[in-house]
């Protein structure tokens, strides 16, 4: 169970080992309807509106540069929006580790790789296969092994790529 868990999320993840990068090219509706909290508009309902993106998502649709300093600022250790370090610190590896919080206890866990001066580093083999069981082993993800839900929202957040990684 925990290896067919494991190369489940591995695969969704990585694009069926064909993306080592986190693909940030989203469109203003992308964006919106990915974190409607940040880039979406409400309705007289208080609800959002589905595919009703924000003046914010529009001035940084398809730049990912932006899209992941906006995204990723203030978050996982990164410093604010103009630190650039959201875009430097975007997701890699087949997990797509993100943020520099993780990079730097990579870093501390297995420093050989120096992740923190080369991020990119993560998107070669071996080292994209080390992130990747570093991360499993770090969040103890083991212990989701017979439950896809749970273990989708440790590695990504949320339930995206559900019915991919089933």
């Amino acid at each position: 169970d925990q290896i067919a868990m494991f190369l489940a999320q591995a695969t969704h993840e990585s694009g069926h080992f064909t993306a080592f990068v986190e693909n940030l090219n989203y469109s203003a509706v992308g964006l919106a309807n990915t974190w409607p909290a940040r880039y979406g508009v409400k309705g007289a309902d208080g609800k959002y509106i589905k595919g009703k993106a924000n003046a914010l998502a529009t001035s940084i649709a398809r730049y990912p540069r932006k899209i992941a300093n906006n995204v990723y600022a203030n978050r996982m250790g990164n410093g604010n929006d103009a630190s650039g370090e959201g875009y430097a610190f975007r997701g890699r590896g087949i997990f797509q580790l993100t943020g520099k919080d993780n990079c730097t206890a990579l870093d501390k866990d297995c420093p050989d790789l120096k992740v923190l001066a080369n991020p990119d580093i993560l998107t070669q083999c071996p080292e994209a296969v080390i992130s990747a069981c570093w991360y499993w082993s770090k969040n103890k993800l083991n212990r989701f092994a017979t439950d896809i839900v749970a273990c989708t929202k440790a590695i990504n957040g949320g339930t995206i790529g559900l019915e991919d990684r089933k």
